[in-house]
């Protein structure tokens, strides 16, 4: 459900642009998560294939699991957070990433659009529309980049495990005065 072959096709399609318009970047794509790491799984196997076939060993990095604590200073180096997932539970990594001033991509049509805000939005059954989104955000100016971080952080200061309690009460409070 993570759509790591789409986004692994759209990085590629991302380093090719760069280098057809001979643009200073130098684009990694940073994998978080031990299965990354775990030959054993057969969808390890056809994301190390695919890495392979599409000559992008040296420009991905597999972290495998990260510590809590650590995954600030990773959003804080990044230039995107990229979340092009089928499927999704709430998104932590989207608001964790914007918290961190680091804007993220993500897909649209899923239970992301509750949480995304001012996230780029990509279809994530199409790896052009991925790379696009990736490229937009590599292509904004310094002022653009700034603003988008800025409405990031006032999107992610709506959030609060205090409100989602709040909420919570107030839905069973409502659905216990039907009964």
């Amino acid at each position: 459900n993570k759509n790591v072959e789409g986004l692994i096709k759209a990085f590629g399609f991302v380093k090719k642009t760069v280098l057809e318009k001979g643009l200073s970047l130098k684009p990694k794509l940073v994998l978080v998560g031990k299965a990354f790491l775990d030959d054993s799984l057969s969808e390890t196997q056809n994301v190390n294939k695919l890495i392979h076939s599409l000559k992008l060993s040296e420009k991905i990095i597999k972290l495998g699991f990260v510590p809590e604590e650590n995954l600030v200073a990773l959003y804080n180096l990044a230039n995107v957070c990229l979340q092009p997932s089928f499927a999704e539970g709430f998104g932590f990594p989207v608001l964790e990433a914007m918290a961190c001033g680091c804007p993220a991509v993500v897909s649209r049509g899923t239970s992301m659009d509750e949480i995304a805000g001012p996230s780029i939005r990509i279809d994530p059954n199409d790896s052009s529309s991925i790379a696009e989104g990736i490229l937009r955000v590599l292509d904004l100016t310094h002022v653009e980049r700034e603003n988008l971080i800025a409405e990031g952080y006032a999107w992610v200061g709506g959030f609060s495990w205090q409100r989602t309690a709040k909420e919570t009460v107030a839905s069973y409070e409502k659905a216990l005065e039907r009964i």
